[in-house]
C-alpha cells in the first residue's frame, strides 16, 4: 500500500520485485525532472582501486619474502652439500675403503679440495690423487668460496687412513646474496 500511494504521489514507479529502495526513472510531476535511483548492487570504482591495490601490496612482499628464503636456502645448501662430501671423504678414509683406481697402490687418504670459487672435488690419494667426485656450487655463480678475503682459512683438507683427524683443518667461507656461511674442520675431523 505504501508504496503505490508513494508512486502515485512522486510518479515513480516500483519495480517488479518489489525491494526497498528500487524505483525505475521516469519523469515526476512535480518539476518535470528526471529521478534517476538505481539497485545498490555492484562496487564503486574507488573500491575495486582500493582492493586491487591492497592485493598488489600483499602479494609484491610476499613475492619479496619468498625470493629472499629461496636465497638463502640456495646458500644453505651449498653449505650442506660441502659438509657431507667432507663427511663422506672422512667416512671412507675411516673405514680405509680402497676404490679400484688404487688398486696396486697404498692408500693414503682422501682429500677435498677447493678447485675455484665455485668448485670442488673430493680426491682419493694414492701414490697420486685421483679425483672420484667434483662438485659446482649452485645458482650460476652467485654462492661463492670466499678465497680472497681472507675468511677462509684453508682450501685443501685431507683425511688420512690408519691414523684419524685431519690435515688442512681450518674454515670455508661459502658468500651468496649478501650472506656468509662457514664450514668449519677441526683438528680431530669433526665437521660443522
Amino acid at each position: 500500500m505504501y508504496l503505490r500511494a508513494m508512486a502515485q504521489a512522486t510518479g515513480l514507479i516500483p519495480c517488479k520485485t518489489h525491494k526497498k529502495h528500487c524505483y525505475l526513472a521516469m519523469k515526476t510531476r512535480f518539476n518535470n525532472t528526471t529521478i534517476q535511483q538505481y539497485n545498490n548492487k555492484g562496487f564503486t570504482l574507488l573500491e575495486l582501486v582500493i582492493v586491487f591495490s591492497v592485493i598488489s601490496i600483499l602479494s609484491t612482499v610476499g613475492i619479496a619474502s619468498f625470493v629472499g628464503y629461496s636465497r638463502a636456502q640456495s646458500l644453505q645448501s651449498a653449505a650442506s652439500s660441502l659438509e657431507s662430501t667432507l663427511n663422506l671423504g672422512k667416512s671412507h678414509a675411516n673405514s680405509q675403503v680402497k676404490p679400484s683406481l688404487c688398486s696396486t697402490e697404498t692408500l693414503s687418504g682422501y682429500q677435498v679440495d677447493i678447485l675455484s670459487d665455485t668448485t670442488y672435488s673430493l680426491s682419493v690419494v694414492c701414490l697420486g690423487a685421483h679425483t672420484i667426485l667434483t662438485t659446482t656450487l649452485p645458482d650460476n655463480g652467485n654462492i661463492k668460496f670466499n678465497l680472497g678475503a681472507g675468511q677462509t682459512t684453508t682450501t685443501s683438507v685431507f683425511f688420512p687412513v690408519i691414523t684419524s683427524g685431519v690435515k688442512g683443518a681450518g674454515a670455508i667461507v661459502l658468500t651468496g646474496y649478501g650472506q656468509t656461511k662457514t664450514v668449519t674442520v677441526d683438528r680431530v675431523g669433526n665437521v660443522k
